[in-house]
């Protein structure tokens, strides 16, 4: 992280101001039924009643709540594209001088959208692609064809739009990282966003796919990947990650708040549903998500929520909870950390896998 980014960071941790960057869900549907995914849990959001699209009525409701926000990232349990009204939404938050975020699994994006997307902020683009061969991609991402996503990479990579490669990351694909990094500079992507997996493994996948192993062969894997993208000018997200859980620290709270559909306000994305599981080591953990729930916006004004007491107590926790950026632990030692959690509101904080490098 630059000097810069640093001292911005250290910044919105002193002063509380209103966010300039935005999380909201956008669909609770997909087209497609992909093995690892969360909504294969029952704790998903994807089958709760009530909206199942974010409509431009609300887009415009809720920045009118929160004028500051500068950059909207598209979230949540569905596939952004099956959202009627996301051309809508994009072309409006264009017209008011905000960029978005988009994340995509390709499959529904055709020619004339790339081209029409074109004329909208989009400054991130990301495509989902968890295997460079056709057969493992297709056992992974059900319901896709891997030829067809290849040809949007091709049309999204020489666009005018900054696109991204998400691989998240199975022992049973690490072995495609050097060829991702091949496919990102071959279609003109800018970077590569490695993830961990964070739900369901260990539990409903029998096997299937499994987290990735610090073992010799696969740091050989992850070296080559990290030579490749230097020589091709290939853009790692957040930095080249390692196997072994390291510290980073998490803004989540101080500056990104997370918006549902229903105007439900979370100090953290990882935390929405009806109650998390996090699997890790074969061990699941549960997240108390009402204990992340801050307040919601069609019942407080979002500066009350923002500025008032569960923001400020969940703010403390993550302070109090904090190493230095980089820390190392052993599994081992982060699967103890994760037993040890107690009945205070937040204590989910301390074990965090996304906190621990761990986790996409």
């Amino acid at each position: 992280m630059s000097l810069i980014k640093r001292i911005k960071e250290e910044g919105i941790r002193i002063k509380t101001i209103m966010p300039r960057f935005l999380q909201l869900e956008v669909s609770k549907d997909c087209n497609l039924k992909c093995i690892g995914c969360y909504r294969r849990d029952s704790t998903s959001t994807a089958d709760l009643k009530g909206e199942h699209n974010l409509s431009l009525e609300a887009v415009k409701r809720i920045l009118g709540m929160i004028p500051t926000v500068k950059t909207v990232t598209f979230l949540g349990d569905g596939e952004p594209l099956m959202n009627k009204e996301l051309n809508s939404i994009l072309k409006y938050l264009t017209s008011r001088g905000v960029n978005t975020w988009l994340t995509t699994n390709g499959t529904l994006i055709k020619g004339n959208t790339i081209r029409e997307w074109e004329d909208y902020n989009i400054t991130e683009l990301h495509i989902s692609v968890d295997s460079t061969r056709k057969e493992v991609y297709e056992q992974i991402r059900v319901g896709a064809h891997f030829k067809e996503v290849m040809e949007v990479l091709q049309i999204a990579g020489k666009s005018r739009i900054p696109t991204y490669i998400n691989f998240l990351a199975y022992q049973e694909t690490i072995s495609d990282l050097p060829d991702i990094i091949r496919l990102a500079s071959n279609t003109g992507c800018k970077g590569i966003n490695m993830l961990a997996p964070i739900f369901l493994t260990g539990s409903d996948l029998n096997g299937v796919l499994t987290r990735v192993r610090d073992n010799e062969i696969n740091r050989a894997y992850l070296g080559e990947a990290a030579k490749l993208a230097q020589k091709h000018k290939i853009k790692w997200i957040g930095g080249v990650p390692g196997l072994i859980p390291f510290f980073r620290h998490c803004n989540f709270p101080f500056a990104l708040p997370y918006i549902t559909l229903n105007g439900d306000v979370y100090g953290c994305c990882y935390a929405v549903g009806v109650g998390r599981t996090e699997w890790y080591q074969d061990i699941p953990q549960k997240i108390r998500s009402s204990d992340y729930l801050m307040g919601n916006i069609y019942d407080t004004p979002f500066k009350d929520i923002w500025l008032g007491e569960s923001y400020r107590e969940l703010r403390k926790a993550v302070k109090l909870s904090e190493h230095p950026r980089g820390y190392k632990l052993s599994p081992y030692e982060l699967q103890k950390l994760r037993s040890r959690n107690d009945d205070y509101r937040f204590s989910y904080c301390k074990s965090c896998l996304w906190r621990w490098g761990s986790a996409c």
